[in-house]
């Protein structure tokens, strides 16, 4: 299996490829976050190759983004756009390491949406959320300034036809009687796929929802067991089952 590493390197939240920089933080009524991210444009192995753009036209690289100020329990997602410019579909999942300071990852999270993951074939584009989230106890912590590192490893995938689902996520669990339910799962997969989600309560099994993610109100306090199914032209894939409980 081919690899790369396209690493990010952020300067409140580093963004950026083999480079670590600081950023000042006032830690008492807010968090001072004006910062400059310096992402890597490009990674590439062979045919493995990627790109990030703040737009879905992919006409501007990221190059450089002001966070602006947080204050202590703000959560600020920035929405960027992935486009495999190789020629094989890839994965592509990050994760974040050298913290400095170490403990601040106590306090500071970063993540991306999808499960941490991405599925893209050649000349398509995914739409990828990545979201700051400062801890409230920050005020406490005496940091004052924080670098780390987001990795966004690009693994081959061509030979992956077969839906993989990799999460799913029932939210809120317990939930009242009557309110919305969003049911949603993260399936890596060549595109088109269909998805039916299954609900298993006392009176059976039942074929419900073909979107994903999937909202429902259920009218009783009965649990239910929910669970997708997501097929494509070389097979299925059967998530995880999830019981629903009411409070």
């Amino acid at each position: 299996m081919e690899k790369t590493i396209l690493m990010l390197l952020a300067i409140i939240i580093a963004l950026s490829i083999g480079l670590a920089t600081t950023s000042t933080i006032l830690v008492y009524n807010a968090v001072n976050n004006n910062s400059s991210i310096i992402i890597t444009s490009q990674a590439s192995l062979g045919e493995l190759q990627a790109s990030f753009y703040y737009d879905i036209t992919t006409t501007v690289l990221v190059n450089e983004i002001n966070w602006g100020t947080l204050e202590p329990g703000q959560v600020l997602t920035l929405t960027v756009y992935l486009k495999n410019e190789g020629t094989i579909p890839f994965i592509a999942s990050m994760y974040t390491e050298n913290w400095y300071p170490t403990e601040a990852d106590s306090y500071v999270t970063i993540n991306w949406d999808n499960n941490q993951t991405a599925f893209i074939y050649p000349n398509r584009i995914r739409k990828i959320g990545i979201t700051i989230q400062i801890s409230p106890d920050v005020v406490y912590s005496g940091i004052h300034s924080f670098s780390n590192l987001i990795h966004v490893d690009l693994s081959d995938a061509i030979v992956m036809q077969s839906p993989v689902i990799t999460n799913i996520s029932i939210t809120p669990n317990p939930v009242l009687v009557g309110t919305d339910v969003t049911c949603e799962v993260t399936v890596l997969s060549p595109e088109p796929y269909n998805i039916t989600w299954y609900v298993t309560d006392i009176t059976g099994t039942w074929a419900m929802g073909t979107v994903n993610p999937w909202v429902h109100a259920f009218p009783d306090t009965n649990e239910r067991v929910i669970y997708a199914v997501v097929a494509n032209s070389y097979g299925e894939a059967t998530s995880e089952q999830v019981t629903l409980t009411f409070s």
